[in-house]
């Protein structure tokens, strides 16, 4: 999930003192209490616009969603041409995946004087959740922009969409730039013959891809050398995948409802050696704990594909492949080098956390034709842009009979059909997959011939998640880290030859294997050989290989040296 900079309010100091006193309970994250005053004002001023939009910002704070939407509305009535009120109820109707809706709200703001700098990113962002590409060079110029300090910054996730790491650096400063770090410590630590302590930071704790990769990997943390906490900044959604996580760690600490002043002091007292950030820009970060510098060694790892540009973050955990040599001058962080895969999984054999794996459906079961080769693409559709749209449409017109299988939202098919027969294909030959739980999901990807990857941000979860299904993947790596995930976790399992150098020779050998049985039964062969030898669901081996990562990181802080970027020497199978 994408991140934006923190919603934009009235502008208080004019407003009534009974708001200002309100605003300052806001401002400190006391909820009820600043909910307290605007309540009050309001029984006096039923009408005010600007308080009505202050109490429906900490009723969304609070998670009474509906109330908030209400009181957005009430207020847009009452001041149909304050942008900061329609940003703010299209970024609530975007969580709540109302996606037509957050774009029209967005629309209404982002052409308004005085709009949010974030307004145009986030109408990208709505309009290609919908597949909807009017203004598309445009809204895609604007983020390019962001390179000009005189221009507003752009959301750092959103510059995955562009192959351009320079530009990924400079949008990752600028957010980063909010919370000014505290000075590293000068002095030298060591454990004093403790075991090491490593905290994991993060708000998906949860039903997400980042809980799933990470799992296995905690469960296999050697207890006797590593002490583990969990430090939660996300919500209790009760699944599964917290329930595992949350009995993987040693320590949990809740921090949902924490603030900084409140959450500081409780990570401190951990007296940790490394803290681990999870989230980087995405929804749910913390950056704010993370500039006070709670834990001498801060690592950034898996649930930001990119350089956090962070002075507050030493080092960034990745691999050879996706972050060669040369991208280094565009990562703020020491580079770490796994010898395998940055990518952390769960190991093969895992089974859902209720049971037994499903069985895989038939193809009729899950909308699709009995004959012909199945394509399919599950990553999210706002990696897919017009020029990548051109490319599959190109592959699926030279390969009779085949259909795409996409994962997209119900506002988004319409439009999907529509591009297809804007390029002369039958909007048939496109099949939508129903959201289904994970072990359902995971079941039904065998399905697939091939899977066809996006570009410039290239497939992550939703690749490995594919190899481990048996299916071959084709991708072609570009230039910054989130352009090269696939061809990592594709490289790492011995299958380089899916790794394609351009976008000619992505559809060639897209057409290639759906036109020549012989070698797609070699490929999907090797697709599993090189599945079930390689380190890639190996999560012990990874742990073990973390941990020397870990462990170096710690005697260069204890012997007083700076962080340096290094690689993790290969280790034997654990």
């Amino acid at each position: 999930m994408l991140v934006t900079s923190h919603r934009p309010a009235p502008a208080v100091p004019a407003l009534h003192p009974l708001l200002a006193q309100g605003w300052q309970h806001h401002q400190h994250g006391a909820w009820e209490a600043a909910a307290g005053c605007y309540r009050k004002f309001l029984r006096q001023t039923p009408d005010h616009a600007d308080a009505q939009h202050l109490l429906a910002m900490v009723r969304e704070r609070q998670g009474k969603a509906d109330e908030a939407l209400r009181l957005y509305e009430g207020a847009a009535r009452r001041k149909p041409d304050d942008a900061k009120i329609w940003f703010n109820m299209a970024l609530l109707l975007g969580a709540q995946e109302r996606t037509a809706a957050a774009a029209q709200a967005m629309e209404r703001a982002a052409f308004m004087p005085g709009a949010p700098a974030d307004a145009l990113p986030m109408l990208f962002l709505y309009r290609r959740q919908l597949t909807d590409w009017r203004d598309f060079t445009a809204l895609t110029d604007r983020l390019s922009a962001t390179r000009d300090p005189q221009r507003p910054a752009a959301p750092p996730f959103f510059t995955f969409w562009l192959d351009d790491p320079a530009l990924q650096r400079i949008a990752a400063t600028r957010a980063a730039a909010r919370f000014p770090a505290a000075p590293r410590r000068p002095s030298p630590r060591s454990t004093g013959g403790r075991r090491i302590r490593i905290g994991y930071l993060g708000a998906d704790f949860r039903a997400h891809p980042t809980a799933r990769l990470l799992a296995g990997v905690l469960e296999c943390h050697d207890r006797a050398r590593f002490e583990t906490f969990i430090l939660s900044t996300g919500a209790d959604d009760a699944s599964p995948e917290r329930r595992r996580i949350m009995a993987a760690g040693e320590h949990v600490l809740d921090l949902a409802a924490a603030r900084p002043a409140e959450a500081l002091p409780r990570i401190a007292a951990l007296d940790l050696d490394i803290l681990v950030d999870l989230m980087g820009h995405t929804t749910g970060a913390r950056g704010d704990i993370l500039a006070a510098r709670p834990a001498p060694i801060q690592v950034a790892m898996l649930g930001f594909p990119g350089t956090s540009g962070a002075a507050h973050l030493d080092y960034l955990i990745a691999d050879a492949t996706v972050a060669p040599p040369e991208l280094a001058p565009h990562i703020s962080e020491q580079l770490v080098h796994l010898p395998d895969c940055y990518q952390a999984n769960d190991a093969l054999a895992d089974a859902p956390p209720a049971g037994d794996a499903p069985a895989p459906p038939l193809r009729q079961e899950a909308g699709l034709p009995a004959q012909g080769i199945v394509f399919c693409s599950f990553n999210g559709v706002e990696k897919l842009d017009p020029d990548q749209f051109d490319l599959w449409a190109s592959v699926l017109a030279r390969v009779p009979d085949s259909v795409l299988w996409l994962m997209a939202p119900a506002d988004a098919q319409p439009n999907l059909r529509g591009e297809a027969a804007a390029r002369g294909l039958d909007p048939a030959r496109l099949v939508f997959a129903e959201r289904v739980p994970h072990a359902r999901h995971r079941a039904r990807l065998a399905l697939a011939d091939i899977a066809l990857d996006t570009f410039p941000c290239t497939g992550h979860t939703t690749t490995s998640d594919m190899i481990r299904a048996g299916v071959p993947v084709i991708t072609r790596p570009g230039r910054a880290f989130a352009s090269r995930v696939a061809a990592s976790l594709l490289h790492c399992c011995g299958l380089d030859d899916l790794v394609t150098a351009d976008a000619g020779a992505y559809a060639s050998l897209a057409v290639h294997l759906a036109t020549d049985h012989a070698t797609r039964a070699d490929v999907a062969r090797r697709v599993a050989l090189g599945r079930n030898a390689s380190p890639l669901f190996r999560p012990q081996l990874y742990a073990r290989h973390l941990e020397s990562a870990f462990t170096t990181m710690l005697a260069r802080h204890a012997a007083g040296l700076a962080p340096q970027a290094f690689a993790v020497a290969r280790l034997a199978e654990a």
